[in-house]
């Protein structure tokens, strides 16, 4: 029997999906999207770390592509990982795939040349610059930090990893880079079609109509998921609410992966709340910045946590760059949204939650691997007084510009 559920409100563990139906790009159809925008099951998942990167990069290199493929990523950097990619998408285009490929202007401003894209022009790949720099505006500071792979509509690939070397660990600049994705495969990738149509149209004159033939597999018993993305122009944050949902009803653990810590005020209630009743909070973040002033805002929110029972992971070998969200077992979001005020509130995210499948087991597994190489911040540790913590209240006034 195939399932494609939509979540009710009587559910509460998701009651925050109810209002992730509206998500959309308002100037562009956002009620047929947002119609669209389902729980579903009938999908297989994988799960990747980066020290598995070898596996991830092969998939995407060395998959079968028939009609088409989308790829939309923040940041974009000739090197190895390009390069393979784009030897492979020349020839892709030669036997008749379509191919369509996105990316943030800022994000990739000093890694992408406009040689490189004239050339993939040539080469029959449609190119289109997500809200491009060139003059000074109120939305430049809402980027397009979503990463996405999307192949035929039956297999995508998506997570903290962007096109650049550094991710894959090819080239090495603040240490070990840690960073996780998955693959799914099945009727799950409709909704990640969906988003970066959605968003193409917005920017590109080469639009594309949505009327994909969804790709069910022969079972169905792999679990649930729902993908989705923030958008700046929607009057909720959707992440930012359904994290605190979600983590109001965590009753054993909430284990989270962020390379920046600049929460909301809810989120960090939420934090404490649940600390507070027992609850097993861990956030995991780097042990080498990438970002000295966002590192130091970061580090301003440790003694209110760590008072309040919160424990703070910091991985010693390096940066982490995964985004992830492991609460009681049963539930999990992996994308691309950090616990920092630019990913919830100005970027335009996507996120994929993950109920009752073997990606929450893998997660689970990944977090044990990592807290062992991490040291955990204690109290005594934390630096504070009344010119230090003045320093930090200045700096998180900057925070949405970091």
């Amino acid at each position: 029997m195939r399932l494609t559920r939509i979540i009710t409100a009587d559910q509460p563990l998701f009651k925050k999906a109810v209002e992730l139906y509206n998500i959309g790009f308002p100037e562009y159809e956002q009620r047929k999207f947002a119609a669209q925008i389902k729980i579903l099951a009938d999908t297989e998942y994988r799960f990747y770390v980066v020290c598995d990167n070898e596996n991830f990069v092969g998939e995407i290199l060395y998959r079968e592509f028939e009609e088409f493929i989308y790829i939309e990523y923040f940041i974009v950097e000739k090197g190895l990982f390009f390069d393979s990619v784009y030897n492979i998408l020349k020839e892709k285009v030669k036997e008749g795939v379509k191919v369509y490929f996105m990316f943030d202007d800022f994000g990739s401003i000093l890694t992408f040349s406009n040689h490189t894209l004239v050339d993939m022009n040539k080469n029959g790949i449609k190119c289109c610059i997500f809200n491009p720099t060139i003059t000074l505006k109120a939305a430049i500071n809402n980027r397009d930090h979503r990463k996405m792979v999307i192949i035929d509509n039956k297999i995508c690939f998506s997570g903290g990893i962007n096109l650049a070397d550094e991710y894959i660990n090819n080239i090495v600049k603040y240490g070990h880079w840690k960073d996780i994705g998955f693959k799914i495969v099945g009727a799950g990738v409709d909704n990640f079609s969906k988003m970066f149509i959605e968003l193409w149209n917005c920017y590109s004159k080469d639009k594309l109509i949505n009327n994909l033939e969804i790709k069910y597999l022969d079972n169905d018993n792999h679990g649930y998921l729902l993908s989705y993305y923030d958008s700046p122009h929607n009057e909720i944050a959707y992440s930012n609410n359904l994290y605190v949902d979600l983590m109001s009803q965590a009753q054993k653990y909430i284990w989270i992966y962020t390379p920046y810590l600049i929460p909301s005020e809810e989120i960090i209630n939420s934090l404490i709340m649940a600390s507070k009743r027992g609850v097993d909070v861990r956030l995991v973040l780097p042990g080498v910045p990438d970002k000295k002033i966002v590192y130091r805002i970061s580090k301003s929110y440790f003694k209110v946590l760590v008072d309040n029972g919160v424990k703070i992971y910091l991985y010693s070998a390096g940066f982490v760059h995964a985004k992830a969200l492991l609460i009681d077992d049963d539930i999990c979001t992996i994308g691309t949204v950090n616990l920092d005020s630019r990913s919830l509130f100005l970027h335009f995210e996507n996120n994929t939650l993950f109920y009752k499948n073997n990606v929450n087991v893998l997660l689970k597994e990944d977090f044990n691997n990592y807290f062992d190489k991490c040291k955990i911040v204690k109290i005594e540790e934390i630096k504070t007084g009344f010119f230090h913590n003045l320093i930090d209240n200045i700096l998180r006034l900057i925070a949405p510009l970091c």
